[in-house]
């Protein structure tokens, strides 16, 4: 089994991802990557339908060319059973990754399809997943496969440190998937794209906005080009939010983690809110017919279904991951930990250290302070 990947291999791993959003084919290398740095035995990225598990996109790396068909067969018939049925699969934390053998008893794979014919003829010993984007219909996100015993917290602490920049390229990715079908180069299907988007040098300059983008510059409702060009966005708390991502590109992508996904933009007007996510640009490769001086672009959209409160706010204020947001709720709304670890397919000790991590962020020390934080948010 390979050592812990390097920072330098971090940093190149991150850079694949990202371009995944510029080249989606580079998929397959970073998937390829992936599984070779970190020492799985299988990886794959794919987007599910639910409630049936039918793979609407997937790039598949380690397994061979005779065992594609025979895995692709089984996880039809049996993936999303084996997580525990389509209702379990929606409730598990978004960026957090899931140990099979902790989520669900062992029992539930006798008889598994994908268990039986392909999982345990091909010499794994334990699956680990992680959901990145979901709603009603569908789950974009990673499987991994493990044929090394046991998995402990070591072996999946770096998958931890990927998942916040695989949000991110899931993400975009997904507000650009019908201009990518009808373009043929990210520059264009940025151009082309409905929602507004800017590419911004390391000042905040605004170096090109597509026509969405110009209208809401025009409106000066939730954002504005001051003299320079330079960005500024009417919320203090989101512009904020936006500078400290844009210095974290600009010291380095490693050090981003979850800044930058999903910043709330509030009118002045009061009309329907807008949600910006961030790509870095510095830390791929694929900028052919970008301009150099961009080092992010920013992806500006309507909020159709806006995270509910106070998860918004505690994700921006508190730089909680999506995790740590979902352990926050549930405890506010009485859940004790290890009914938690039920409830989300986690270790005992995983929402220890999460729920840890949320009194560190918070500054709360108690239960219950936590839920009067929770109360004046959602007065807020």
């Amino acid at each position: 089994m390979p050592a812990p990947p390097s920072p330098e291999r971090m940093s190149r791993l991150v850079g694949l991802i990202y371009d995944c959003v510029i080249e989606p084919s580079h998929w397959q290398l970073a998937m390829d990557s992936l599984r070779s740095s970190l020492g799985f035995a299988t990886a794959e990225v794919a987007v599910l339908r639910l409630p049936d598990g039918e793979a609407l996109m997937a790039w598949t790396s380690g397994i061979p060319p005779e065992w594609i068909q025979p895995f692709q067969e089984a996880r039809a018939a049996g993936l999303i059973d084996l997580w525990g049925g389509p209702e379990r699969v929606r409730q598990y934390p978004l960026a957090e990754p899931i140990v099979l053998s902790q989520a669900v008893e062992r029992g539930r794979l006798d008889g598994n399809p994908l268990h039986e014919r392909f999982a345990k003829p091909f010499g794994l010993s334990d699956l680990v997943g992680m959901a990145l984007v979901r709603d009603a219909d569908a789950v974009a996100g990673i499987g991994l496969g493990w044929a090394h015993g046991a998995i402990t917290d070591g072996h999946i602490a770096p998958l931890r440190m990927l998942a916040p920049h695989m949000l991110r390229a899931l993400t975009i990715s997904r507000l650009m998937h019908t201009e990518r079908q009808l373009t043929q180069t990210f520059a264009q299907a940025l151009d082309a794209l409905a929602s507004a988007m800017l590419l911004v040098n390391e000042q905040l300059c605004i170096v090109h906005a597509n026509a969405a983008a110009d209208a809401l510059l025009s409106e000066g409702d939730a954002l504005t080009m001051q003299p320079g060009r330079r960005l500024h966005l009417c919320s203090p708390r989101a512009h904020h939010a936006l500078s400290d991502t844009i210095a974290r590109i600009t010291a380095g992508s490693m050090t981003l983690g979850q800044r930058g996904i999903g910043i709330p933009l509030t009118r002045a007007s009061g009309t329907a809110p807008l949600i910006l996510h961030v790509l870095p640009l510095k830390a791929g490769e694929l900028h052919s017919g970008l301009p150099q001086r961009a080092v992010a672009a920013l992806f500006i959209a309507d909020a159709a279904a806006p995270a509910p409160m106070p998860a918004q706010a505690l994700a921006l204020l508190y730089e909680l991951t999506p995790a740590e947001v979902r352990v926050f709720e549930l405890i506010t709304h009485g859940h004790t930990p290890t009914e938690i670890a039920t409830l989300l397919g986690l270790s005992a000790s995983t929402v220890k250290t999460h729920l840890l991590r949320v009194f560190d962020k918070t500054g709360c020390r108690r239960q219950a302070e936590l839920v009067r934080l929770a109360a004046a948010l959602a007065a807020a």
